[in-house]
C-alpha cells in the first residue's frame, strides 16, 4: 500500500481503453492509470501510468 504524497489530490482515475480514449492534451489534476487492452492497442501519453493488459486468463 503507498501513500499519497503531499501536495498531491488523493482521486485516482483507472481507464480501461482499447486505445482510442481521446486523451486530453495535459495532465488532470488525479492520478491518471489507463490499462490499454490488447498488444496492439496504442499506447496512451506518456504522463499516463500504464498497466498493459495482453491476453485473457483461460480457464
Amino acid at each position: 500500500m503507498s501513500t499519497i504524497a503531499p501536495g498531491r489530490p488523493g482521486h485516482i482515475v483507472v481507464v480501461l481503453t482499447d486505445g482510442c480514449t481521446p486523451w486530453p492534451d495535459e495532465a488532470p489534476s488525479c492520478r491518471l492509470v489507463a490499462a490499454p487492452i490488447g498488444p496492439a492497442a496504442p499506447q496512451p501519453p506518456r504522463w499516463v501510468e500504464t498497466v498493459r493488459v495482453t491476453d485473457r486468463a483461460r480457464p
